[in-house]
C-alpha cells in the first residue's frame, strides 16, 4: 500500500491491496442517531473486485461513554466492501466551545464568590 492509503489490506499470501485511499473520504454524521460518525473511504484497488469495482472501507463509529478503548463490534464485506462498527468514548461528540468556556467561567465566579465570602467573614 502507498502513502496516501488510509486503509490497506493483506492477503494471506503476504499480498497487498489498499482498501481505500485518503483523498476520497466522506465523513458525515448518522441520520438515525447523531451519536454516530460514518467515514466512507474509497478509491481502493480493484483487483479480484467484480465488476470494476474498487474497494471501499466504511467505518461506522458509535458513540459508547464507557468504552474506553475502541472495540471492532461487527465486520462485514459485500463486494469489496468493508464495513466495520467500532464503539469508543472517543466518538462521542464534544461539548459545544461556548458551553466548555460557560461552565469555566462559572466555575470561576463561584470562586471568586467563595473568596470573598471568606474574606468578608474573616
Amino acid at each position: 500500500c502507498g502513502y496516501l492509503n488510509s486503509v490497506c489490506q493483506v492477503s494471506t499470501y503476504y499480498t497487498f491491496f489498499s482498501a481505500g485511499d485518503s483523498i476520497d473520504r466522506t465523513i458525515v454524521t448518522s441520520p438515525i442517531d447523531s451519536r454516530t460518525v460514518i467515514i466512507k473511504i474509497g478509491s481502493g484497488s480493484p483487483e479480484y473486485c467484480a465488476g470494476g469495482l474498487r474497494r471501499t472501507t466504511e467505518l461506522t463509529l458509535v458513540c459508547h461513554p464507557q468504552q474506553t478503548t475502541p472495540v471492532v463490534t461487527s465486520f462485514n464485506q459485500i463486494d469489496c466492501i468493508y464495513y466495520f462498527n467500532i464503539s469508543s468514548a472517543s466518538a462521542c461528540p464534544l461539548p459545544p466551545f461556548d458551553t466548555a468556556l460557560t461552565t469555566a467561567e462559572a466555575s470561576r465566579a463561584a470562586l471568586l464568590a467563595t473568596t470573598s465570602a471568606a474574606a468578608t467573614t474573616a
